[in-house]
């Protein structure tokens, strides 16, 4: 927090207080909307990381999916398959930032008396927010009471506990209770998103039955799980997440990046990469990229090798047949005809 007007929210009829801390700025009123006008009037600027340009995001992450990377699964030779080049084909995805925007924002209601404090949250992750709450206000986490009330679906974002601490901060300041609810904009602005990905493919098809059997992939994005771990059970800060994280393997950002098709020769390489931003999980998670790529990359090489992609799938299947069954239904409900 840079710097802010408190005169001009002193002007906002119902105002009851201000509060601050070294990264927000809260305005507590009557109403939730005078409170949010108060905030409004005090123009608060923020120092710090600037905005970042997602095309130049896209390019680091793309160039970094060209270099080797950590392996983390691997069946058969795949370099020695790959090596004389022929039949030998690639792709490369980019996946952008995947943000949550919940339908409800972020709320949480706190009383903080004698020491103690009272918190009234919808969390995926109560036993941390309870924990986050405490360490915010100094007191023992067993002096903090959490009552868990239902919430609608958050894809994950309540996973997070930024509002825990927030709102328990400002009942000890003000010293009555305070209900707090992020607008849409502060929501957007304070969940970190799904990582964006670099993903580069490779693959070579047999040249009698033009199906593949080498395949490597490689993934570019940073450890977020190793990132929000440290964050979610060490309360940790956004950059102090990142620095642990900075370098690290992380498999569950590879999840779902081994296709399920019969394929003798597959290899899957995390490229960690640090980014001057924080990523976060987001529900179903790396198999919504990985999964993406994959089987787009299918789709490419069954044109390449001229067949029918629901055939050319089948082909792979021979050691999966519940799977095949499954395609076989599928393309039958859908009147697939190729």
């Amino acid at each position: 927090l840079a710097g802010y007007d408190e005169a001009a929210a002193r002007r906002i009829p119902g105002l009851a207080g201000v509060v601050k801390s070294k990264r927000w700025i809260a305005a507590a009123a009557a109403s939730w909307w005078q409170a949010e006008r108060a905030l409004d009037a005090m123009k608060p600027r923020f120092a710090g990381a600037k905005s970042l340009d997602t095309a130049q995001v896209a390019t680091w992450l793309r160039e970094a999916a060209k270099d080797a990377g950590t392996l983390v699964a691997l069946t058969g030779d795949v370099e020695t398959a790959l090596a004389d080049g022929n039949a030998v084909f690639t792709a490369n995805f980019s996946i952008a930032p995947a943000i949550h925007a919940p339908l409800e924002t972020a709320s949480a209601t706190a009383r903080f008396a004698d020491g103690k404090l009272e918190l009234w949250i919808a969390s995926q992750a109560p036993e941390a927010a309870r924990r986050a709450a405490a360490q915010a206000v100094g007191i023992a986490t067993e002096s903090v009471t959490l009552y868990p009330v239902p919430a609608g679906g958050s894809f994950d974002a309540r996973l997070e506990k930024q509002h825990a601490s927030e709102v328990a901060q400002i009942a000890k300041a003000l010293g009555r209770p305070v209900q707090l609810t992020w607008s849409r904009f502060e929501e957007m602005k304070a969940l970190s998103p799904r990582t964006p990905v670099g993903i580069a493919l490779t693959a070579k098809l047999d040249t009698g039955t033009l199906l593949p059997i080498a395949w490597r992939a490689r993934i570019a994005c940073p450890a977020t799980m190793r990132e929000f771990g440290a964050r979610l059970f060490a309360n940790a800060t956004p950059e102090a997440a990142r620095a642990a994280a900075a370098g690290e393997a992380d498999p569950l950002a590879c999840e779902g990046a081994v296709p399920p098709y019969g394929i003798a020769n597959v290899a899957v390489e995390h490229v960690p990469v640090t980014l001057p931003m924080s990523t976060a999980r987001l529900r179903g998670n790396a198999p919504a990229y990985t999964a993406f790529a994959s089987e787009s990359f299918v789709d490419e090489l069954a044109r390449r090798a001229g067949r029918d992609p629901l055939l050319f799938r089948l082909g792979m299947l021979g050691e999966a047949p519940r799977l095949a069954e499954v395609l076989r239904r599928v393309g039958r409900i859908g009147e697939w005809d190729g």
